[in-house]
């Protein structure tokens, strides 16, 4: 996932598209990964693509991650969809 970041920070667009697909395919558990992205499609992808991480991430039905854990375990987003949760949280990429 970082690959993925640091190649979305260089504008690299392919490239991290596809360590950002192999993140989700090595760890589906992991919501991190898909909300990164989920954040990449959004900024770089057609609604196709949207789409297709939506209904990924719903099979997937991740549980663990850094910002994803903290993000549903809040008492706010209690009864939301998952997917509603993962669209209000803000993805920080590394700065040069």
């Amino acid at each position: 996932m970082a690959i993925g970041k640091i190649f979305w920070v260089e504008k690299k667009q392919n490239k991290a598209r596809k360590f950002f697909l192999r993140a989700t395919e090595l760890d589906r558990d992991n919501g991190d990964t898909w909300l990164h992205l989920l954040a990449f499609e959004k900024a770089f992808g057609d609604q196709n693509s949207v789409q297709k991480v939506k209904e990924d991430f719903i099979k997937a039905d991740p549980r663990h991650g850094e910002l994803w854990s903290e993000a549903i375990k809040d008492i706010r987003n209690w009864r939301k969809d998952k997917f509603d949760v993962i669209n209000t949280i803000e993805v920080s990429l590394p700065k040069y």
